[in-house]
């Protein structure tokens, strides 16, 4: 049973000396990155991935073949 010492939650005692050695919290470094990751959380990977799939689908990128000759 050596498996469930490892799965145990801390002891609220050891929480709070955690808590108090890093009191500060994180900040953003300018506000760029912070509308950078909103943008990013709001879109999502999935469209990301999905665009250029469907830019090929509807035709993209003939215009750029068609004065070519």
């Amino acid at each position: 049973m050596n498996y469930v010492r490892c799965l145990s939650l801390p002891h609220p005692s050891e929480l709070d000396a955690a808590e108090k050695e890093s009191s500060e919290r994180p900040k953003w470094d300018n506000k760029m990155q912070y509308m950078l990751t909103c943008v990013g959380f709001s879109v999502g990977l999935g469209n990301v991935w999905r665009f250029p799939y469907l830019c090929q689908s509807h035709g993209g990128g003939t215009c750029c073949g068609s004065d070519r000759g």
